[in-house]
């Protein structure tokens, strides 16, 4: 299965988040310096433009969980309760075991 690279990753976090922008009526964007990299992808944390631009917290989202987009180039959104960096690597091999086995089953 051929890998994406981190710009394709990015465009994919950038649509989903403009999924969300659409959604709420708001300016989203993805929170560039903080992407996280790990073995099976990357993790995009995103906010509002104006929290991004201000850094005023009564600008900043809550529950905004990020975006996980894998070397495959599937996308998963990170629960609300991931709080730390360590927390959605948690959860991002937790839950990649667990889906790699429900493949692994069904196929």
């Amino acid at each position: 299965m051929p890998k994406i690279e981190r710009q394709a990753a990015r465009r994919i976090a950038e649509r989903k988040v403009a999924e969300v922008a659409t959604q709420a009526g708001i300016e989203l964007a993805l929170s560039g310096a903080k992407v996280i990299e790990f073995d099976g992808g990357w993790i995009f944390p995103w906010n509002s433009k104006a929290y991004q631009q201000t850094g005023e917290f009564s600008d900043a989202l809550a529950g905004n969980s990020p975006f996980v987009v894998f070397k495959d180039g599937s996308v998963s959104q990170a629960p609300s309760s991931c709080l730390t960096p360590a927390d959605i690597l948690e959860w991002v091999r937790a839950n990649t075991d667990t889906e790699r086995s429900r493949a692994e089953d069904s196929g």
